[in-house]
Parts: structure tokens; sequence; C-alpha cells
């Protein structure tokens, strides 16, 4: 098997997997509980938290664990409790878990302003500096956009919020952890959010990094949990596989992008020499190595699937979130891609667990695939 859809979600890393398994057989207690199981866990899980501050450079915020980053960003765009008239910056381009909550609080009379992308995917800064007022009080962003592998410029942008004191900078960087060194400092954004399964993780566990002074209305109410921001039992086995491969992939931050910069840059070599049908609309200097995305045009994307899952390698048309949208995409409008070209892009997402010889045997299936296809549609 080539998997190659690492953007989607990755394999549970052997030692991530071990710390689970062995958690789940020794803290089974309720960290809530009075007892000395529940203040074991407890403990355990503050320490944990102190880590990823530590980390991530966040000394002096707060780390509050959820179930995932969708429910990160909709605990702040909810958590602001935001008023009719009020302003929100985002782009469309961006995950619907965003996108979605974001133009829904228009029902509640809140305006949501979409920031315009270059033609390069990167945000139009100077439009959003021309734009944003006393009214905006929130500015909502992807790190890294998940279809695109687009990193944007988040600490120019930073920079341009750090006066307006009374509006909520929120970066989700569920595609930014474990392929950027995130240095919350440098950023200054008031909350980040970023989950595990996209490093090696398990499902069903996210963060939500909160600036010192940052307060919001909880989304979960219950038994006051997380000083009171989340509630619901803390699962502390999942809290410390996180921490596992959060810890894991900083580590071999370095080796492992080298590494996916290598297959990235074979891709894009190889089969634009095999075949010159193929484009990568977005270069390798704004994307990071990990995403690669691939337009083929006069073939649905989705036929290419379908044939390269017979040779059992796996990648996608787009986020896993947008895949059960037929031929439009909101994603490929707000980056100014024709509609007719919609169905014409493949989502090409590299792990650790990849390696040149699979990244060869990719590039001869889909050239081949592709030439195929164009032979039957003569």
């Amino acid at each position: 098997m080539i998997y190659l859809d690492n953007a989607a979600s990755t394999p549970i890393h052997p030692e991530v997997l071990k710390t689970l398994n062995e958690s789940l057989e020794l803290y089974f207690a309720n960290p809530s509980a009075s007892h000395k199981l529940g203040k074991t866990q407890k403990k355990l899980i503050d320490k944990v938290k102190l880590n990823f501050l530590s980390l991530m450079n966040g000394s002096g915020g707060q780390l509050v664990f959820t179930s995932s980053a969708t429910e990160a960003n909709t605990t702040i765009i909810r958590g602001l409790d935001l008023r009719a008239g009020d302003q929100v910056f985002y782009n469309k381009a961006d995950h619907p878990s965003l996108v979605n909550a974001i133009e829904n609080l228009s029902e509640k009379g809140v305006v949501p302003v979409a920031i315009a992308n270059r033609i390069d995917g990167l945000w139009d800064l100077n439009e959003l500096s021309e734009k944003i007022s006393e009214k905006t009080k929130l500015v909502c962003l992807a790190h890294v956009n998940n279809q695109t592998g687009i990193s944007q410029h988040v600490e120019r942008l930073g920079a341009i919020l750090k006066d307006w004191k009374n509006c909520h900078f929120h970066l989700d960087g569920m595609q930014a952890v474990g392929k950027l060194d995130v240095d919350l400092s440098k950023i200054g954004s008031s909350s980040y959010s970023f989950g595990a399964h996209k490093i090696q993780g398990p499902k069903g566990i996210g963060a939500l990094y909160l600036k010192n002074g940052v307060s919001i209305l909880p989304l979960l109410l219950g038994g006051s949990q997380q000083e009171g921001l989340r509630s619901s039992t803390e699962n502390t086995p999942f809290v410390l596989s996180f921490e596992k491969a959060f810890e894991i992939v900083n580590k071999n931050l370095n080796d492992v992008n080298e590494k996916m910069l290598e297959l990235n840059k074979y891709v894009r070599e190889t089969i634009s020499s095999k075949n010159n049908q193929f484009e990568f609309p977005y270069s390798i200097e704004n994307t990071v190595p990990q995403i690669l995305m691939l337009k083929i045009e006069g073939i649905s994307s989705d036929i290419i699937l379908r044939h390269m899952e017979e040779e059992d390698i796996y990648l996608a048309s787009g986020s896993a979130c947008s895949s059960k949208i037929k031929g439009y995409n909101p994603t490929f409008e707000a980056l100014g891609i024709d509609e007719k070209f919609h169905k014409n892009f493949l989502r090409i997402s590299f792990g650790p667990g990849n390696d040149l010889k699979q990244i060869q045997s990719f590039c001869d299936t889909l050239v081949e695939t592709v030439e195929d296809l164009k032979g039957f549609m003569r």
C-alpha cells in the first residue's frame, strides 16, 4: 500500500500506540475525583499542558484539551460572544470548521468579511490593513491551507493586528503543527488550535491555546473541568498519547521536512518531465513540503482516484471534509480557480512513512493511468 493522504489523517506512530495502550490500562480513573488515582491523573494532565506550552513557546498562556481542532475553532468563534455589527475577517479557502462557523454568525448580525487571496494563494494583507477597523473583533484564519499546503505569513499578520487591541486573532494550526516550527511568541496570535491525528496521534483529541488575558465563554457547560473552559471528563490516555506524538514530531521535524521536500521535488520534476499536461499551481516556496496540489486538465480527479485505488495507492482530490462535494469546490473558487477545473485537481500529502521507492512507483502509476485514460477518451 502507498498512502498519500496524510493531510486527511496519519497512521498512528508505534510509540504513540504503545503509550495509548499502556495509559488505557493505567489511567482509568476520573481526573476530577478527589482520591489519589484522580489527583495523580490531574497532575499528569497539568504537566502535559506545561510541556506543550514550553515546546510551542507559549509560556504564560493556557492550553485546553478538546475533542478536535474543529471544536477548538468553534469554541473561539462562538465563545467571543460577538454582537450584531461586529466584523469577522476570514478566508473562504480555509477549512469548513472556520468558514461555516463564521458565516453562520451572520444570523445574529455579525458581519463576515472575506479576505482575498493573491494569485499565489497568499492572503492579501494590504487589503486586510485597509479594511480593518474598530468594528473588527475577530480575525480567524488557517496557518496552512489544508488543500493547497500554502503556508501563510502569520507573523506579518500578527504584526499588523498588534495595534488593534480589541481584535482577537485566531489561527487554525491543524495543518501547520508537525510541518512547521510553530513559535507562538513570534506569531502573536490570541489563540491557536491543533490536533493529534495529523501528527501520528489518535483521532478524538485536539487542543486550544489561549494567550494570557484572553477571556471566552465555554462551548460546553457541566462540571467546570479545565478551569471552566471545557467541561467534560478529561481523556488522560489520549492526552498522554497526544503529548508523545507531539514530542516525536518536534524532535524529528527538520529531518522529516528534508525528506518530505525531497519527495515533493521528485514528484514535481518526474511527472512534469513525463507528461507536460501536469500542472503545479503553487510554488514549493509558498507551501509546506508535505502537501502538493496537482492539476490534470481533461480528466476528472475522481476517475483517477478510483484507478489508483485499484493499485493500492491512496490520495485525495481535496480535503476529506469536502469529499462529498460534487463538481463545485468553494475552496478552489476562493483561490480564483475557474469552476470548470474544480474536478481536475489531486492532493498528494506525504508522511514520515513514505519513501523514495514508494514515490517512484506512485509517479509511474499516475503517469501510466493518465495516459491510459486519455487514450480511452480520444
